[in-house]
């Protein structure tokens, strides 16, 4: 039975401060080239600085609505086996259990990606989860599910969710400790309760009963950038990759993790591997808007302090071309909102200079 945990869409916000500040990186540079000390130590305080703001919040895949090109074709998807889960459930008279919790996951998740009938995919989850419980009590996947609903439910309803959320996932846990999924449930909820530590150690118990979890490796990834914990988050989404190569998430999340260890001892180097991990974001999915946005802020604040004078503007004028890319791939979606008009405050910012 399919756990209903496709988890961790790392959502980036990267504050204000992270993406001002770069109209005198052209100036004061060391005669070989390089960055002063001063400059490269203020440049990696500042990573450390965005990435402490960035929003890393582990959770069911799209809370976040984003629906791009690639992911309107999941939900087509998962409308066609919600259809057929829907029509064998019928068929059985909802004596199925295993279809019934199946199908209540997948409206879970098609629920959490908003819309006009996202109540109804709620509700209807609800419904199946009421009779799968009724009779029995103790599934593990039905009761991590319901821990699931509630957290989905929060977004509307506020903390009473997340408390029964996290009560559900206590009770189930007692009865189920070895379910790798509850653990990784409990530390989704953990964290919107404002509990970061509780979080990790739930997600690092979810990878230590399930190694191949990388959807939990990704949520203790997550949670270690968000508490400054750079190079365990690194080693986290490290691990991530070695399951998945593939994964746009990790990537995207060891590029930020790599981004605040950068020191003056390592700049150059350490640059040079943020970067990688952007490109490859930018190979798996051009239409995500997120690698452009990282990529711009890596450009502006820190490639700029590298290049020689005579080649700063050009360095800047890719940061502004790399602004752009972003405002344009993210359209007017909501969830873009801050970084919009970050981006388009650093373009008219740098456009004023000539850039």
């Amino acid at each position: 039975m399919r756990a209903s945990l496709r988890l961790s869409r790392l959502v980036f916000v990267v504050s204000a401060a992270s993406g001002c500040g770069a109209a005198g990186a052209q100036s004061g540079r060391a005669a070989a080239g390089g960055p002063r000390p001063d400059e490269a130590a203020r440049a990696g305080s500042d990573a450390a600085d965005a990435a402490l703001s960035i929003d890393t919040r582990p959770q069911v895949d799209s809370v976040a609505v984003r629906l791009t090109v690639p992911e309107r074709r999941r939900r087509q998807k998962l409308d066609a086996r919600i259809d057929e889960l829907a029509r064998v459930a019928q068929a059985s008279g909802f004596a199925d259990l295993a279809v019934l919790t199946d199908l209540s996951g997948r409206q879970i998740e098609r629920g959490s990606l908003g819309g006009e009938m996202a109540n109804r995919d709620l509700a209807d989850a609800n419904s199946n989860l009421a009779r799968v419980l009724a009779i029995d009590e103790h599934s593990a996947a039905a009761l991590n599910d319901l821990a699931l609903l509630h957290l989905t439910e929060a977004r509307q309803k506020g903390r009473p969710e997340l408390e029964l959320a996290m009560g559900v996932c206590i009770r189930a846990m007692r009865e189920h400790p070895l379910f790798a999924p509850l653990r990784n449930t409990a530390g989704l909820v953990a964290f919107e309760l404002r509990d970061a530590l509780g979080a990790a150690l739930h997600f690092e118990a979810a990878v230590r009963l399930d190694a191949g979890f990388s959807a939990a490796q990704n949520n203790l990834g997550a949670s270690l950038l968000f508490g400054r914990k750079f190079e365990a988050a690194e080693r986290a989404y490290d691990r991530a990759l070695d399951l998945r190569g593939d994964d746009y998430e990790a990537h995207l999340g060891r590029a930020l993790a790599r981004r605040g260890q950068i020191s003056p001892a390592n700049f150059r180097a350490q640059v040079a591997s943020v970067e990688s991990d952007l490109e490859r974001c930018k190979a798996l999915d051009p239409e995500r808007p997120e690698a452009y946005y990282s990529d711009a802020i890596l450009t502006e604040r820190f490639k700029a302090l590298d290049a020689p004078t005579d080649k700063a503007n050009l360095v800047l004028e890719r940061a502004r071309s790399l602004f752009d890319t972003f405002i344009a791939k993210a359209g007017e979606r909501p969830e873009y909102a801050k970084e919009i008009h970050l981006a388009k405050m650093r373009v008219r910012d740098l456009g004023s200079k000539g850039f």
